[in-house]
C-alpha cells in the first residue's frame, strides 16, 4: 500500500505547511494537501474555513488577504499558510500530490497550476460537479467518501461508485470506518477503481486496510509510512 501524508503528517509537522511537505516527503508516496481561495484571489493550502484553530490569527480564508495571512503563525511554529505553487517546489516531483479543493471555484485553476509541474497530481472532492471540472481541464480526479454526516450503514456504495464512474474517476478515497464495514473496495476494485483509504491513525486499522486490499492510506504519522509498505 503507498502511504499518503495527511496535510504532511501533522503528527510530526505543523500541518499544510511547507516545513511538513518538505519534511514528510522522503517517508511518503504522495502528500495529501487542501487548496483555498484566499481574500485577495490567490490559492493557498489550508483546512479550515477559519484561521482560528490553527493560528495566532482569526477570520475567514477567503475574507483575508494574503498579505495577512502571510502574518499568520501555524500552530505557533512561525510557518507561514503556503501558496499553491509553493508546494510544487518543495516536495520532489517523484512524490504524488492529492490535491483535495476545499473552495468550490478553484478546480480548474489548481488542474491548470499543476500542469506545469512534472507530479503525478490527484484532484479530489466530496463534490462531482468540481470534480468534473477539474477532468474537464485534465486532471485526474477521485472523489471523496462519504460526507460526514453518513455512517457507513447508511452509505450507499453503488451509487456513489456510480457517481465516480459518470465523473470518469480514476479513484474514490473512502473514510477508513467505510473501507473496514462495507465492501467498497472489493466493489470498487471490481469497477476498476483505486482506493485510497483515509485516515488511519494506528497500526492495527493499517493492518486491517492491508487485509481488505486497499491501494493507498492516508496518515498522519510518518512512522507508520513503513508499515504500509510492509508486504
Amino acid at each position: 500500500m503507498r502511504p499518503i501524508a495527511h496535510r504532511g503528517c501533522p503528527a510530526q509537522y505543523p500541518e499544510n505547511t511547507l516545513e511538513a511537505f518538505r519534511n514528510s516527503a522522503p517517508a511518503v508516496d504522495m502528500i495529501e494537501t487542501d487548496v483555498r481561495r484566499c481574500g485577495s484571489g490567490e490559492l493557498v493550502l489550508f483546512h479550515d474555513e477559519t484561521l482560528d484553530r490553527v493560528t495566532d490569527a482569526t477570520g475567514v480564508v477567503a475574507e483575508t488577504p494574503l498579505s495577512e495571512l502571510r502574518e499568520a503563525s501555524v500552530l505557533g511554529t512561525g510557518e507561514q499558510i503556503p501558496l499553491l505553487r509553493e508546494l510544487f517546489e518543495v516536495v520532489p516531483s517523484a512524490v504524488g500530490l492529492n490535491l483535495e479543493l476545499k473552495a468550490r471555484d478553484v478546480a480548474r485553476e489548481v488542474t491548470e497550476a499543476a500542469a506545469d509541474h512534472d507530479h503525478d497530481v490527484l484532484v479530489s472532492s466530496f463534490h462531482p460537479s468540481d470534480l468534473a471540472a477539474a477532468a474537464e481541464a485534465g486532471a485526474e480526479t477521485a472523489l471523496l467518501l462519504p460526507s460526514e454526516e453518513t455512517t457507513p450503514a447508511e452509505f450507499d456504495v453503488g451509487a456513489a461508485l456510480d457517481v465516480a464512474a459518470e465523473h470518469a474517476c480514476s479513484s474514490v478515497h473512502p473514510h477508513v470506518s467505510l473501507c473496514l464495514e462495507t465492501d467498497i473496495v472489493a466493489d470498487a476494485h471490481a469497477r476498476g477503481f483505486d482506493v485510497n483509504a483515509w485516515t488511519a491513525t494506528s497500526a492495527s486499522e493499517i493492518e486491517r486496510l492491508r487485509d481488505r486490499g486497499v491501494d493507498g492510506v492516508v496518515i498522519d504519522d510518518c512512522e507508520h509510512a513503513a508499515l504500509c509498505r510492509d508486504a
